[in-house]
């Protein structure tokens, strides 16, 4: 039986289309293959022959009655056409060689139909039409790709061409979908920028909360508008546990693609710098579980603009611009262990928090944010006429130290007067109302007294007069002028 009846009886037939004809079918054995020739210029004949073309090929040609697909874009997705497109793939001296290069691999991967693209808020590469992102499977992605090439073209651009085609192309197609997302976005000109803390969160509303949350939803746009600008303060929002305050975070996010809970100023610095790529909203949680060291490195980190970290699909680390704001959580009031440099904590206390309310009105708060952000102050901060009160809020979260109900009561009666000054050297602190002996006190010790004397209103340490000679201790402006006893 002729090939074209043996196929048309087992429920198939033939498509003639865009300049294609199947000409014969051959039945070798089990295996039927097709003889394609080109209907064009005598000049651009092109044979497919018994070779290149094989039965699983030709299936996708032999369609059934509604399943019809063009012959031309078959040869056009599956095979490289003779001639123009042998061309473009460079082939080599050797027979049914292509060059093995990124040019080939990102010809190969255009002509499969497949379309890379970069998520740059998120640094990740997509597969168009692919519902995950490749991120940290991008290794395997690359294997996969190699793999779909060389089955459909019969060559091997090698691992390495693959994965530079790969980034190449999806650099092409860049996006960012949090700026799409806030781009996109038309407020309705309902004002809630100011008192959304206190609306969704609880929170007193008064002129510094309305600041406060003003000043965190602009630096959020802003960061993702503008990738490392000066942003050097942290919301922190106090309550009891179990109240909502991460929930109300990642709703503020968009969820967990945006979000994340686990940054913990205990961890190394590394860490920290890879676990807020692809991340508009950090949650610093359990802040009143940081000593001292960890509160000063937190003050450092939230300072920075850039990170150095490799993304999944680099080869290197790189300096990357902050996208993120960081947030920290807590369910104690005195979590800050220095009485110095809290400026940048902006603590708020939160209350019955309505997470229904919140993801309601989520697009129009980012739509607000959006809408006024360029006309905010750069950087985004709070008003200066607030820095006391703030300052005020920030020391009354400060871990209070025994040191400084025994110091309070002692230093006034072991100080000397003069000049208007209240002085008394640290030798006479330790000694006389610490019970140290100077040979025992270490730097540690030394830091903390510091600490201390500093939250009671004293300046120092410093050379000061006491007596006939400088000692090193600490002063503090006195009323009362009275003579120097010592």
């Amino acid at each position: 039986m002729p090939t074209t009846a043996y196929a048309k009886e087992c429920g198939w037939f033939l498509i003639e289309n865009g300049g294609w004809a199947v000409g014969e079918i051959l039945k070798m054995e089990k295996e039927v293959m097709a003889r394609v020739v080109r209907e064009l210029d005598a000049t651009d004949l092109a044979l497919v022959t018994t070779d290149d073309l094989a039965m699983k090929d030709l299936l996708p040609v032999l369609s059934k009655p509604n399943e019809v697909q063009t012959f031309s874009s078959f040869l056009d997705r599956k095979q490289a056409r003779k001639g123009k497109a042998q061309a473009e793939l460079n082939r080599q001296a050797n027979p049914g060689g292509f060059a093995p290069s990124v040019a080939n691999a990102k010809l190969a991967i255009t002509k499969l139909g497949i379309r890379m693209k970069f998520d740059k808020f998120h640094m990740r590469m997509e597969i168009e039409g692919y519902d995950k992102p490749v991120g940290e499977a991008f290794a395997d992605t690359v294997l996969k790709l190699r793999d779909v090439v060389i089955e459909n073209f019969d060559f091997d651009p090698g691992q390495r061409n693959v994965e530079d085609a790969a980034r190449l192309l999806a650099m092409q197609n860049a996006f960012d979908p949090v700026r799409d997302y806030l781009d996109g976005l038309v407020w309705d000109g309902t004002p809630r920028l100011d008192t959304w803390l206190s609306v969704y969160l609880g929170a007193a509303n008064d002129e510094l909360t309305r600041a406060i949350g003003r000043a965190v939803l602009v630096a959020g746009v802003r960061r993702v508008r503008r990738p490392g600008c000066k942003f050097d303060a942290m919301l922190v929002l106090e309550g009891p546990q179990g109240r909502g305050k991460s929930s109300a975070l990642k709703v503020l996010a968009g969820g967990d693609d945006n979000f994340t809970d686990a940054l913990d100023f205990r961890q190394n610095y590394k860490e920290h710098q890879e676990l807020l790529l692809g991340k508009w909203i950090v949650e610093a949680p359990e802040l009143d579980g940081l000593g001292q060291s960890d509160v000063r490195r937190a003050k450092q980190f939230i300072s920075k603009t850039h990170d150095r970290a490799r993304a999944a699909y680099a080869r290197t680390v790189e300096e990357v611009p902050r996208r993120c704001i960081l947030i920290g959580t807590t369910n104690d009031d005195h979590y800050l262990k220095d009485p110095t440099g809290n400026r940048r904590f902006w603590p708020v206390v939160t209350g019955e928090i309505d997470l229904a309310a919140l993801r309601d009105a989520r697009d129009q708060l980012w739509a607000e944010a959006a809408m006024v952000e360029p006309g905010e102050t750069d950087p985004v901060t709070i008003p200066e006429h607030l820095w006391t009160v703030a300052a005020e809020r920030q020391a009354e979260r400060v871990e209070a130290d025994p040191w400084e109900d025994t110091l309070a009561a002692l230093l006034p009666k072991l100080a000397k007067r003069a000049e208007g000054e209240l002085r008394i050297a640290t030798s006479s602190i330790f000694a006389s109302a610490l019970a140290m002996e100077m040979p025992n006190v270490t730097t540690r010790d030394s830091r903390r007294l510091g600490d201390c004397m500093r939250r009671l209103g004293w300046t120092g340490p410093k050379l000061i007069w006491a007596g006939d000679k400088p000692v090193r201790g600490y002063v503090k402006q006195d009323g009362m002028v009275l003579t120097d006893d010592e």
